[in-house]
Parts: structure tokens; sequence; C-alpha cells
């Protein structure tokens, strides 16, 4: 398993280490994460947020919620209710358009819990785009209804063509020849069918696993909301629970997160489950290894077994390489 690994100098102070961790986990979100306070005021949010919306840091302090929904009153509303409704009961969702700096809209899912910060109502959550799922789930229904009017019309044919060599078949016993040959296009038109029918049943297929997908990734998200709930003087407690549910999540048996010094070219495990136990603390090399992947390439990495990873490091604990 792979996680986000961090640059930090050593210089830094515990409280600015784990600001700047927090900050990090927030900005690797794939999607809107923010904080509004007890007046609708945005107070806090990630990068992707100002990317989604086209609005610079400056310009974000600045915002309210119903800026985003300026001239769109029925979102407005429906945005309102949704707060109020997580407010009463710990969690809302829904799906309303937001407008983007450059006045063009994006149809996003929105999620919101309340949390208390100085003895007022603030709420948080995240915010998904839903273009793609949007464009996906309309192609599906236009190719449903494309099916339908095709079995409507083959089956009206059919009907007619049967009715047909009926009273043919009564008259002359040489139309047996067409109706093997109608058999035969019967026998085309279903396999034709199936063949639709197939193709039909792996897009919604796909798009299950996509809404799989989804549900996960707002688990995670919630997970990572919940972030700013937490005292700093339990920050440690809270990554190695994060840790913890994130290998269970995806049925790993152990890993890490560390941090990168880009000075000094190490890096350090700062928490972990399993055999990188035996690391904790301890500055190795930056540029070795998966996670030396990571740091050259600033991308997230999948290996499937990492048994069988070439490039494993010498690992003592285990007995071989890891």
């Amino acid at each position: 398993m792979t996680r986000p690994d961090f640059q930090l100098d050593e210089t830094t102070e515990s409280s600015g280490l784990e600001n700047s961790l927090t900050d990090a986990i927030f900005n690797s979100v794939p999607g809107m994460l923010y904080l509004y306070d007890d007046i609708g005021k945005l107070v806090r949010w990630n990068k992707k947020h100002e990317e989604m919306t086209g609005y610079s840091s400056a310009e974000m302090e600045q915002m309210y919620l119903a800026d985003w929904f300026k001239g769109n009153y029925a979102a407005l509303a429906k945005i309102t209710r949704e707060v109020a409704r997580a407010k009463r009961d710990g969690f809302a969702d829904t799906e309303t358009t937001l407008n983007k700096k450059d006045g063009s809209t994006i149809p996003i899912h929105f999620t919101a819990v309340p949390l208390t910060i100085n003895g007022k109502i603030h709420f948080a959550g995240i915010g998904i785009d839903n273009t793609e799922r949007n464009f996906a789930v309309a192609a599906l229904h236009e190719l449903n209804e494309r099916l339908e009017q095709k079995v409507e019309i083959r089956t009206q044919e059919l009907i007619a063509a049967n009715q047909e060599l009926i009273a043919q078949n009564e008259e002359i016993s040489a139309q047996n020849e067409e109706m093997k040959a109608m058999n035969e296009e019967i026998v085309v038109i279903n396999q034709s069918l199936q063949d639709a029918n197939q193709q039909l049943e792996e897009e919604i297929e796909i798009r299950q696993q996509n809404e799989a997908e989804l549900s996960t990734r707002e688990c995670q998200y919630r997970a990572i909301t919940g972030l700013l709930l937490q005292p700093e003087e339990q920050m440690e407690t809270t990554m190695q629970t994060i840790l913890r549910d994130a290998l269970q999540l995806i049925h790993a048996p152990e890993g890490y997160i560390g941090l990168f010094d880009e000075k000094r070219n190490s890096f350090t495990i700062k928490y972990a489950v399993g055999s990188a136990n035996t690391y904790i603390g301890k500055a190795q090399p930056a540029d070795r290894g998966l996670r030396g992947q990571v740091y050259q390439t600033g991308e997230t990495k999948w290996v499937e077994d990492y048994r069988f990873y070439t490039q494993r490091l010498p690992n003592p604990a285990l007995g071989a390489t890891a």
C-alpha cells in the first residue's frame, strides 16, 4: 500500500507539522472541501475548490454560501433546506448546479455535516463534480429508449409477417420455404437483441461499479472531514485511526504515512501499521523504491502484490525485501 507523502522542513514546530499534514490531506481530496460558519461565510477550503470554481484564494475569502447560486433561486432554496436538515439530522446531501467565476455552471453533489466551533454551529462537507456521471446516465437512458423502439418495431413487423405466412400457407405449400427464411431472420433478430441486451447489462454493471466507487469516496471524504473536529493534541491518535481505516478499506495488511525532507533528500515514517513500525522516526533515502517513484513523479502509485515488486527496498523485519 502507498499513502500520500508530504515535504516539511525539520525546523518546523510540532503544531506547524500537524497543520501542514492536515492541509496536505485536504488538498489531496479529488473534490471541493469546505467549511462555512454560522452566517454562511466560507472560512476554509481546499485547492480543488479554487480549481473547480475558478476563483483565487483572495476571492474565496469573501465568499458566502449564497454567492454560488446568484440568479438561481431554486438551487439556493434547495441548498438552504439541506443545510438546515444537516444541522437538524447530523448529515445531508443533494445535487444542484453551482455558478463558476466564468459564468458557466457545473452539477455538484454536495454533502454537509454540522460541527460546533467556539460555541457556534458551522457546517463542513465535500462537493463532487457530477458532469461525467450525468452524461453517462443520459446516454444510458437514450440507449435504452432506442432499444425499446427497435424491439417494438421488430415485434410489429414479426406479427404482420407471421399473419401473412399463415394465410399464404393455406393456399400454397411452397410458402414453407419462405417461412423458413423468415424464421432464420427471426433468429438473427433475436441474436441482435441478445447482443444489445448484453451490452446494456455491461453498461449497467459499469454504472453500478462507478456508484460503488463514489460511495467509497464519500466514506473517505467524511473521514477526512472529521479532522476538522479533532483538537491538535489528538492529531497523532487521529492519524493512526485514519491509517487503520484506510488499510481496512482496501484490505491491506500494513502501511504507513511519512514525510519527505527535500533538503536532506530523505524520507521519515511518522505513522505505521505492520513491519514499517521498525522504521518510525528513522531517516531513509527519499529516491528509492516505490515511495521514490511517488516522490519523483508526484503521482499516486498502486502495486497489486508488493511481494513481487522488483524495486522493493531491503527490509530486515521481513527477512527479505519490502
